[in-house]
């Protein structure tokens, strides 16, 4: 199965809730399952990535496609499907990440490149599109406060 983050976390507060808190009989024992509760909701927040932070992985995925094809003129360079007309930022972004991966197989799969000069270029344009997409996933993931 392959639900995202926030519906798992809801199954688990629902069942929190719902199934166990009602059943415990120390008001103790019900306090500390609020508490897991409430460390959930934060959790749940945090997961909830912001759509600056999915535009700006976006970007960093978009130019570096660009950059990647600037590089691979001349040579069989893989097909890219683009994103769907209108399509949400989810699916662009997964898009966008299906290309990249598309190159890097390209890449290391079936590139016939013998220009070691220009192989290199197009390596570590791959490597700079991964991590200006990682960059922009970490600059986004919210600091949340455990109390202690």
């Amino acid at each position: 199965m392959n639900l995202d983050v926030q519906h798992y976390l809801m199954a688990i507060k629902a069942t929190l809730r719902d199934e166990i808190l009602e059943a415990l009989p120390s008001a103790h024992a019900q306090g500390q399952v609020r508490a897991i509760i409430d460390v959930l909701d934060k959790i749940q927040a945090m997961a909830d990535w912001s759509p600056a932070m999915l535009e700006e992985q976006i970007d960093a995925l978009k130019a570096g496609q660009a950059r990647l094809s600037e590089l691979a003129q001349g040579l069989a360079g893989p097909v890219i499907e683009p994103p769907t007309q209108g399509a949400d930022m989810a699916s662009r972004l997964a898009s966008y990440r299906r290309g990249i991966d598309v190159w890097i197989d390209w890449f290391y799969n079936t590139a016939d490149i013998e220009d070691p000069q220009r192989r290199r270029r197009i390596e570590m344009a791959i490597r700079d599109v991964l991590q200006a997409w990682l960059a922009a996933e970490r600059r986004r993931i919210a600091a949340v406060d455990f109390p202690p």
